[in-house]
């Protein structure tokens, strides 16, 4: 299923993404505290994403909300993979996620 962007850091995390064409940007909205005592908020760019890249993992395999927020650079095609079942079986999905992230973390050690 080809999908759409933004992923919106603190939504909830039901699906899990492929990139198959363009580039996106992860950004982060964190705290800052000022000398006054203050506190903003700002947005940082912690990443780039590709093709072949991928993002969502670990929303959707801890149950946890969105810890960035993913935003297409022009036009991007990406590929969801939900946890509803609709490519297969939630657990066949999982288990593709899980592969994904053990060869990233391979490729990474390299």
């Amino acid at each position: 299923m080809l999908a759409r962007l933004p992923v919106e850091q603190g939504d909830e995390g039901d699906s899990f993404f492929i990139i198959v064409s363009g580039e996106a940007v992860v950004t982060k909205t964190i705290t800052v505290e000022n000398e006054d005592g203050t506190t903003d908020e700002e947005v940082v760019e912690v990443n780039r994403l590709h093709k072949g890249d991928y993002f969502g993992e670990l929303a959707l395999l801890t149950n946890r909300p969105r810890a960035a927020t993913v935003t297409a650079v022009g036009d991007v095609d990406c590929i969801r993979l939900t946890n509803q079942g609709a490519h297969g079986s939630a657990q066949t999905q999982l288990g593709l996620i899980n592969e994904l992230t053990h060869t990233r973390t391979r490729s990474m050690a390299c």
